[in-house]
């Protein structure tokens, strides 16, 4: 039987590539708050199925729906609150219980329950306003990131529904027929549902970073395949290709989410210069504002051969300015360092690559924001205005943000 999820809308959170033929695991270098947003979501989710469950007279799932809220809630997202608002902290895990305790065992119709939904939900948007500050809820990157959070939630729902696991790469050989095999969660079935149509909400209250037009349409391309997937019941190993190689590689390209990498490798990136003579990769490892940065300068020639005598110029620009001290010419080291005292746009301009002139080029537009302190830059990687791919052969370990 198909089941079609009602959409969360939970709207208080955030106060008002092109599609790839095989899928790549991404782990984006997580931020607090994002992870935070994405477990209240989730939350939420559960809550409006409650709802949804008792409208058609199925108790019993809209107490596994109550239930999987309350455990959603766990005890570090309760002191976080706390440290903030003491009483919300308080009364939003009261509030769960409460509700979870009246549908616990229930098998027909219990008075009060749309009011204790009320009440969580109510709560769960304190919660919200207390531990996020506004600037961090307007933030694209922590937006993206939570679009990123709750793509990685549906596939792992998604797969505890059909009682599979999320397949992590295309090298395996899985049954990718057009529909899953016997579901056995609907409760995990329609919370997949919910959140993919939560991520469309979402998508479509950002905008293009400035160069990423096309993987931030091949985006909502790839979030709209998600939903209409999981909405469908496709196979679990289509709707992981969907998350990976659609939304997840489409996120990084548009928004340039830092990448975490488990083996302590640094995030790559490649791209042309300006006429397609030498190919150039960025090994970046990050620090935080005013600390060393890392950045190692690999060159190769149109056909992939790499020059270790190549000589190049490096500068860095902010907001299109060159920055007094930054420009180094005649170099051959493969490794570079700079420090960024602060916030805002930089560019790391590669230039006058083996003496072709400054006009042989890639430029790596950078937004140095301090809420990333793991990975303290959102890397929007442009060659002549191409989005540039990271590094897929670092990419081999599906994770959590």
């Amino acid at each position: 039987m198909k089941t079609r999820a009602a959409v969360a809308g939970f709207a208080l959170v955030f106060a008002a590539l092109a599609s790839s033929p095989h899928a790549f695991a991404h782990t984006f270098s997580g931020d607090e708050s994002a992870e935070f947003i994405v477990a209240v979501e989730k939350i939420d989710a559960h809550l409006s199925l409650v709802t949804q469950s008792l409208g058609v007279d199925d108790v019993q799932l809209a107490g596994t729906h109550a239930d999987r809220a309350t455990s959603g809630l766990d005890e570090h997202m309760i002191d976080e609150i706390a440290e903030k608002n003491e009483r919300v902290g308080t009364d939003l895990p009261a509030a769960l219980d409460d509700l979870n305790a009246t549908l616990a065992g229930a098998d027909q119709f219990v008075q009060g329950v749309g009011e204790k939904v009320s009440t969580a939900r109510g709560l769960l948007g304190e919660a919200v306003s207390v531990r996020i500050d506004s600037e961090q809820l307007a933030n694209s990157t922590v937006r993206a990131l939570v679009i990123a959070g709750l793509a990685d939630e549906v596939l792992a729902e998604y797969g505890a529904a059909f009682g599979e696991e999320a397949h992590d790469d295309e090298s395996e050989d899985h049954e990718s027929g057009d529909n899953a095999g016997e579901m056995v969660d609907l409760a995990s079935l329609q919370v997949s549902q919910a959140l993919a149509a939560r991520m469309g909400e979402l998508y479509a209250e950002l905008e293009a970073p400035d160069g990423s037009q096309e993987a931030f349409d091949a985006l909502g391309t790839g979030i709209d395949a998600l939903q209409a997937a999981v909405d469908s019941e496709d196979s679990v190993a289509d709707v992981t290709a969907i998350t990976h190689g659609q939304v997840h590689e489409n996120l990084g390209a548009a928004f340039g989410l830092p990448l975490d990498d488990e083996d302590g490798e640094s995030i790559a990136l490649e791209g042309e210069s300006t006429t397609g003579m030498f190919r150039v990769e960025v090994g970046w490892t990050s620090g935080d504002i005013g600390s060393e940065n890392h950045f190692m300068i690999e060159i190769m020639d149109a056909q992939g051969n790499h020059l270790d005598e190549a000589t190049y110029d490096i500068v860095l620009l902010k907001d299109g300015e060159q920055l007094d001290g930054t420009h180094r010419a005649n170099q051959t080291a493969a490794d570079q360092h700079y420090t960024f005292d602060e916030q805002g746009s930089y560019t790391l301009r590669i230039e006058n690559i083996d003496g072709s002139g400054k006009s042989e080029a890639v430029e790596i537009p950078m937004q140095v924001t301090p809420e990333f302190p793991l990975g303290a830059f959102g890397i929007a990687a442009v060659a002549l205005g191409t989005a540039l791919a990271a590094g897929r052969s670092r990419l081999s370990h599906m994770g959590k943000g």
